[in-house]
């Protein structure tokens, strides 16, 4: 495991600043840069199918037309 990521240089945007977590390495990373961010967005669905093992995209498709 590394270390706390270095503080950025620069001012800090005036937006708020956030973190799509998506895939099991930066849930696990979290710790490293929840402090930094305003928000956290969690992808429920892609995480479950990463921690699942289940593809990402279905082996049968369905027409919308």
């Amino acid at each position: 495991m590394q270390g706390p990521a270095p503080e950025p240089a620069g001012p800090r945007p005036t937006f708020p600043f956030g973190v799509m977590v998506e895939v099991p390495a930066c849930a696990s990373a979290i710790h490293q840069f929840v402090e930094r961010v305003d928000f956290l967005s969690i992808g429920t669905n892609y995480l479950a199918q990463h921690l699942g093992r289940l593809p990402l995209s279905p082996t049968t498709s369905t027409s919308w037309t």
